[in-house]
């Protein structure tokens, strides 16, 4: 007997019995097929096994895990420091049973933190379902940590937040921030509507959060998983990939829809005015570029020309049409009662789509301008601000009423290119703000 036999267990070993024991198991499928111990084939938003076995497919559990913090140590990358600021009583603890139209208003201010002049949507009703949650712990530090964020910003502007040295206002908020994320996550445990709207409502407010920081990356990872529980906990109906009508859960149909608020949080006018760069402005009265502005490093950066800005602002424009249009669709499936009338508003997003892809190939001469890194930094954010709301709107299109395994893919590319003007616009914001300082 060879020395790899004598080495090889036996099939019934307890050796054997031990290594088979030890194996790990897959905790990714449904919940309707983890309590059955079958496997899943996790099909999305209802897997196959379920289906054909006339089981309702419970969905998944929500992605939007964050670890616990031992520490008060920041929920994301953007965030990394440790803050140990003292604990100070919530400005929202009297509000547990008083919420006036003032109160709805002010807060509804404070989703965009920048405000600007134009803005075609209102947060009431997020403000309204936010301030009925406000005894929630996990809500109440978030909308904390925005306060600050909004107070911080209205004294000091840009500078607080885009410079090394951080005030005790921001400290604070980025402390509630982490309390707020470590809530959540000990909450997120349980999938019940209660849990998930809970999660909805934290994510429009880490979005506004971190939209105010000018971490874009990190608000849209937000998105992304907002999404997701949005999906896997079907709050609208849709269509499965056989065709089939699939309504919405029992309970969770009236949760918040994270899709149209980020849509309006970027519908919203650029948040920034021309910075005002060495006494010289981006544009002057006439909307005529200076030639070039001194950076901060002694490049020279080139400004767009009176076409290219006025090339600019159509594209605006136009996108903004189509915006509008894709908020009417998606308030139109949420009251969609049957397969009839779900199928008709395929065309009508089909037509979307063709129009997104139609303002992408009219205006891409000025999204390689985006990525010419020698236009000036304010030029380029604004320009991206624009350009990073059309995969966002792509995105909301295609996942509206379900999608096409095909479509999923091209839903993935849309998140790199997200991720991608994020990074442009975020990285322009701290230029132009230390273009500022010198």
């Amino acid at each position: 007997m060879s020395a790899a036999s004598q080495e090889r267990p036996r099939g019934g070993g307890a050796e054997s019995k031990r290594q088979r024991a030890s194996m790990p198991k897959t905790k990714t499928g449904c919940m309707t097929c983890r309590i059955r111990r079958v496997k899943c084939d996790e099909g999305k938003p209802a897997c196959r096994r379920c289906e054909l076995t006339g089981r309702l497919c419970d969905g998944y559990p929500s992605l939007f895990r964050v670890s616990s913090f031992s520490n008060a140590t920041a929920p994301a990358a953007s965030l990394a420091v440790t803050v140990r600021a003292p604990i100070l009583p919530s400005m929202y603890q009297l509000r547990l049973h008083r919420s006036t139209q003032q109160t709805v208003s002010e807060l509804a201010a404070q989703f965009t933190i920048k405000p600007a002049v134009g803005i075609i949507f209102s947060y009431e009703s997020e403000a309204r379902v936010t301030l009925g949650a406000v005894s929630e712990p996990e809500v109440r530090h978030a909308l904390d940590s925005l306060n600050h964020l909004r107070d911080t910003f209205q004294q000091y502007g840009d500078f607080a937040f885009l410079t090394s040295q951080l005030g005790p206002r921001t400290l604070r908020s980025l402390q509630e921030y982490n309390m707020a994320v470590a809530s959540l996550a000990s909450r997120l445990s349980d999938a019940n509507p209660k849990s998930v709207k809970l999660a909805l409502i934290c994510c429009q407010l880490f979005i506004s959060i971190e939209a105010a920081l000018s971490n874009y990356v990190s608000a849209l990872q937000h998105f992304v998983r907002g999404l997701q529980i949005m999906h896997q906990n079907r709050i609208r109906p849709s269509l499965d990939k056989m065709g089939r009508f699939v309504a919405s859960r029992a309970g969770y149909r009236d949760l918040p829809q994270l899709d149209l608020y980020i849509l309006k949080l970027f519908l919203s006018p650029c948040p920034i005015q021309p910075l005002q760069i060495s006494g010289t402005k981006m544009f002057d009265q006439q909307g005529q570029g200076s030639a070039s502005t001194q950076g901060t490093i002694g490049i020279a950066f080139d400004h767009p020309t009176a076409s290219q800005r006025v090339f600019a602002e159509q594209a605006r424009i136009q996108l903004d049409s189509i915006a509008l249009s894709i908020s009417h669709l998606v308030d139109t499936i949420s009251c969609l009662t049957s397969t009839a009338q779900a199928t008709s508003i395929l065309h009508e997003r089909s037509r979307l789509l063709e129009q997104l892809y139609v303002w992408q190939t009219t205006f891409k001469d000025l999204y390689h301008a985006l990525e010419n890194e020698q236009w000036h930094p304010t030029a380029r954010f604004c320009l991206g601000f624009t350009f990073l709301l059309h995969p966002v709107l792509r995105v909301i299109t295609v996942l509206s009423i379900g999608a096409s395994s095909m479509q999923e893919s091209n839903v993935q590319q849309d998140f790199h290119e997200m991720t991608k003007i994020a990074e442009i616009i975020g990285e322009s914001r701290r230029q132009a703000v230390a273009a500022q300082c010198t």
